[in-house]
């Protein structure tokens, strides 16, 4: 589920995701319709911080952006705030990032790098110093009056006796000479819900494409969501799902274009720098024509020989299109986006059959037959993931460039193409 839907789910009572590219309207993207208004002329379409969402940023000047908040219900003593921000340096001692107009309640950044909900005239801060220039997402949750602060989806520092009768009506400015400077991105207010620990913690990972996003969406695939039961480790889930990723690289690997350099008088190019070199798709030479030519090669180890009858005799470029292995970090993965079920259903066949593989004293906690139970849902995976991997192979894939042109074609010599 994206970060939009992992938001939605908890009803927030405003969820102000700051996206819009022109205008003066910040939509309230939840059921409330509760739109705020953008003044002093905030820099928008800026890029988000969601990694899974092309959904845009607001950059607010430091000087007087702000987004003016509609008339919101009552709030007691049980809420949520959360948002992402990138803060930048150079701005006031303390920043709004949303609060009341007389600066208190308030939700702060302080120049220290601290967040601090500020209140009864005195500083309530979080634990560990943020940095510049980096997407944070940042939560406070409040239950009783009682606060803790979450930085990217950790519990950060807490806080208690928060006060009745908060009413934010502002984000980035609080008119006391606090206003943010830096980046602000969805912006969500929860009253009289004090969201749990792991729903933060779900908050932040649907943000990533890599394993921080792509753990849960598997334990899901598996239907193992029980923190207090877990049969699998987040570094067992991890290992399974950089295997898929590697079958899956044999059939759509990281399709990359790389341009290397001749030697003068030689056929022969180093192809060392390719690092977990897949296969090399193509090569086109010489560079610069329209419509592109490619000629013929061929590997052996670290060295790519251009098939010519005549070796070039000054250095000339060449480009190289080919695919490496995907490489899936703790935020990043290289793995196309419509190929993430495929890969959530291989790395849960791999689950399965190993946990089917366990020494039957352990798999008798699930209960008789559990063994044969996941013997059986790990093949039957497998076999779907392999039945789509084939989809991703290089024969399924729609070709419209030509490869190369033979010198003297003959009627019935087939053509051979390339999309890189």
């Amino acid at each position: 589920m994206s970060y939009f839907g992992k938001v939605m789910v908890d009803a927030p009572s405003a969820y102000w995701r700051l996206g819009e590219t022109s205008g003066t309207l910040a939509a309230d993207s939840s059921p409330n319709g509760r739109h705020g208004t953008y003044s002093g002329s905030p820099a928008l379409g800026a890029s988000g911080a969601i990694d899974t969402d092309a959904d845009k940023a607001c950059q607010f000047d430091g000087v007087d952006d702000k987004v003016t908040l509609p008339a919101l219900p009552a709030i007691g003593t049980t809420l949520t705030l959360e948002s992402w921000f990138k803060p930048q340096g150079g701005g006031d001692a303390s920043q709004c990032i949303i609060g009341e107009a007389d600066g208190s309640p308030t939700l702060l950044f302080e120049n220290t790098g601290k967040l601090s909900v500020f209140y009864a005239a005195a500083d309530h801060l979080n634990d560990t110093p943020l940095a510049y220039d980096t997407w944070h997402h940042i939560a406070v949750v409040i239950n009783a009056g009682a606060g803790t602060f979450y930085v990217d989806g950790v519990a950060d520092g807490a806080f208690a006796s928060f006060p009745s009768g908060f009413a934010p009506d502002r984000i980035g400015d609080d008119t006391a000479g606090n206003t943010f400077k830096g980046y602000l991105d969805e912006v969500a207010l929860s009253i009289g819900a004090a969201l749990s620990a792991a729903r933060i913690s779900a908050h932040y990972a649907a943000a990533w494409r890599g394993l921080l996003g792509l753990l849960p969406q598997l334990r899901c695939e598996l239907g193992h969501e029980d923190a207090a039961n877990e049969r699998w480790t987040d570094a067992e889930l991890a290992r399974h799902l950089l295997r898929a990723a590697d079958n899956l690289s044999d059939a759509w690997p990281d399709e990359r274009e790389t341009l290397l350099t001749t030697t003068p008088g030689s056929r022969d190019i180093s192809i060392s720098t390719l690092d977990e070199l897949v296969r090399i798709e193509a090569v086109e030479f010489p560079i610069g024509v329209w419509p592109p030519e490619y000629v013929q090669f061929q590997t052996w180890g670290a060295t790519l020989t251009l098939m010519l009858d005549a070796a070039p005799p000054a250095a000339a470029g060449v480009n190289i299109f080919w695919g490496r292995r995907h490489r899936i970090e703790s935020r990043t993965s290289t793995v196309p986006i419509q190929a993430e079920e495929t890969l959530l259903l291989g790395a849960g066949a791999y689950a399965l059959l190993e946990q089917a593989q366990l020494p039957i004293n352990r798999i008798n906690v699930s209960g008789a037959g559990a063994e044969e139970d996941f013997k059986r849902q790990g093949e039957e995976r497998l076999r779907q993931f392999r039945q789509q991997l084939r989809r991703f192979g290089n024969r399924a894939r729609v070709r419209t460039s030509q490869l190369y042109t033979p010198a003297q074609p003959e009627a019935d010599q087939e053509t051979v193409s390339f999309d890189p």
